[in-house]
């Protein structure tokens, strides 16, 4: 049976189809790798605007405080709570699962919601800034 023509021409058209695959799947993975920060570079990102006393009560929730005083760890909450907040992000981050440049477009996700914050809330800069 192998030896047949009819083999022949079945195997031959299997490796047109398999280099054919290789060749698309070759081409996608670096286009998947332009694609995902450019939907990422795209997202706009929305940080509210709170007075520093209406930011301290939510900041301090989301944390969870169990009566633990804030002192220097407040502005670390604040950032917490400000990153977290949008959580449609997360539904961004959903949209990209299993696919390749994912972990690159969380870190490119994170650095501009680090950056929106400390451009919203300069106090919180340097704190912005260890997180990035």
């Amino acid at each position: 049976m192998e030896g047949s023509e009819e083999f022949r021409a079945v195997a031959a058209v299997a490796a047109r189809r398999s280099a054919a695959v290789r060749e698309a799947v070759r081409e996608a993975v670096p286009r998947r790798r332009r694609e995902v920060p450019a939907r990422i570079a795209g997202e706009p990102i929305e940080v509210p605007v709170l007075a520093p006393d209406r930011l301290t009560e939510p900041a301090v929730e989301h944390r969870g405080n169990r009566g633990e005083p804030a002192g220097p760890w407040l502005d670390r909450w604040k950032v917490g709570h400000l990153v977290h907040r949008p959580a449609r992000y997360d539904g961004v981050l959903d949209e990209l699962s299993g696919r390749t440049g994912r972990a690159a477009a969380e870190q490119l996700l994170r650095r501009r919601i680090h950056t929106a914050v400390s451009e919203a809330y300069p106090d919180l800069a340097q704190e912005c800034e260890r997180r990035s």
